[in-house]
């Protein structure tokens, strides 16, 4: 067991490396960042919504007291040290698809996991500029972190340090820096950029591209987020996120008149009023084949790790893998099997 101050490159400033970053600098480790600002990355173009309830089967999601019990600590305290705004406690709003998910929710949301979430009230101005024939309920313990006013100022904070290298990293800055530091860990967080290296190959991580809309609604005083297949985060001053389309068979990285459209169209099911377009973004979203992101360390090279795989759900999750992850460094306490890069070791020996 140690607890002595290590030497630590962390690859890829996206949330999860900046949120690692940040925890292992807080906890006394040397820890310099690696980032190529690339403008693809999902945390970029992260809406930054988080909700503990799936609405495919009604339940909470895995883990989900522990994963907001951290959240809930990490982003307030980053807050205030950074002196910025970013994380946003804000309900949710479910318009319910049909009659029967309705009923299922009903029923639900009255057992043990879901009732601590489900609030007995409605929305006025759903009720009065949606659509919403089969009614809405409205959710707590969710909202939404403003990923790039928090990556920024994390940029700041390690730049100012002089630990930030804004370039590339390569197999060759791998091999130099590990001759440089030969007892110095790499963890690399890189995103849907991971699986183009030869380390990583066997993992198998999935980019799925998100397109995300910002949108003006002058009419709609809209003050909770609402899910209604797609999702609308209220931002203020009448602007709102609209996303998120998904797709996992995508020619290129670029915005699209198609996933423009897809967005709108399904908006339109639910709100008649006029919306302007006032931006566009697309960003590659790490996931991986279960649902689980990947951490820990490569049985053949022991100081090599990733941090990654995250999916829709970075928001939530990334604080508790984050400090997870990190007693795994300092205590080596066991990793979780469900996330720990050892399950994909059958395939790599």
């Amino acid at each position: 067991m140690s607890k002595e101050p290590q030497k630590i490159f962390i690859i890829g400033q996206g949330l999860a490396g900046s949120v690692l970053a940040y925890l292992l600098d807080k906890q006394g480790h040397d820890v310099t960042v690696f980032d190529d600002a690339h403008a693809t990355s999902s945390s970029m173009v992260a809406a930054g919504m988080w909700n503990p309830i799936s609405f495919v089967r009604n339940n909470e999601i895995w883990l989900a007291k522990e994963l907001l019990q951290s959240m809930q600590q990490v982003y307030p305290a980053m807050e205030k040290e950074l002196n910025i705004s970013c994380f946003h406690p804000t309900e949710l709003v479910r318009i319910f698809p049909n009659v029967r998910a309705a009923n299922d929710w009903d029923t639900r949301s009255t057992l043990p996991d879901i009732a601590p979430y489900a609030l007995a009230k409605q929305d006025e101005t759903v009720q009065q500029k949606m659509v919403q024939p089969a009614g809405h309920s409205i959710l707590h313990h969710t909202g939404w972190l403003d990923v790039p006013v928090l990556l920024t100022a994390i940029r700041t904070y390690f730049a100012d340090a002089g630990r930030l290298c804004l370039e590339f990293f390569t197999d060759d800055d791998l091999k130099r820096k590990q001759a440089e530091f030969p007892e110095a860990r790499f963890i690399f967080c890189t995103g849907a950029a991971m699986k183009q290296s030869l380390l990583f190959s066997h993992i198998d991580l999935r980019a799925l591209k998100g397109e995300v809309l910002t949108i003006t609604a002058n009419n709609l005083q809209l003050k909770r987020m609402v899910h209604f297949r797609k999702f609308l985060i209220p931002l203020g001053d009448e602007t709102f996120k609209l996303g998120s389309t998904h797709e996992l068979d995508f020619t290129d990285h670029n915005i699209s008149e198609q996933g423009r459209l897809e967005l709108l169209e399904e908006l339109k099911t639910i709100y008649a009023g006029e919306v302007k377009v006032t931006a566009q973004h697309a960003g590659m979203r790490p996931t991986m084949h279960d649902r689980k992101p990947v951490a820990g360390f490569l049985v053949a090279h022991p100081t090599i790790g990733c941090f990654n795989g995250f999916g829709s759900r970075g928001v939530l999750m990334i604080p508790y893998f984050a400090q997870h992850l990190i007693d795994h460094i300092e205590k080596q306490t066991p990793l979780n099997k469900e996330v720990d890069l050892m399950r994909y070791w059958k395939h790599h020996k």
